[in-house]
């Protein structure tokens, strides 16, 4: 309930202008696109490019692996995007965090 909450007011700010959604390139439905946000642009970007380290620049080695092999995983027996992957992989670690 409180995940639909959040998606709801993020659609209803999208909507008066207070908040777009970010980012514009990300290429799935516009629905989804509310969920890409804080650390999901640096997992995305592991599943699309891999790690990469540039010296002087933010780099994307801090971040597990798991998560993203999971999106990759997924994104090739679902269909859809990788974003759309992310999501349902992210529900099912929160379910299973529950019910742990």
């Amino acid at each position: 309930i409180w995940r639909f909450a959040i998606l709801g007011a993020s659609l209803l700010w999208g909507e008066i202008g207070i908040v777009n959604a970010w980012p514009p390139d990300i290429d799935v439905m516009w629905l989804f696109r509310y969920s890409v946000r804080w650390d999901a642009g640096w997992y995305l970007g592991i599943v699309r490019f891999g790690y990469e380290y540039i010296p002087g620049r933010s780099t994307s080695v801090a971040f597990f692996p798991l998560f993203p092999l999971l999106i990759e995983i997924f994104a090739r027996v679902l269909p859809g995007s990788d974003v759309f992957a992310a999501l349902i992989v992210v529900h099912l670690a929160l379910v299973a965090a529950v019910v742990y």
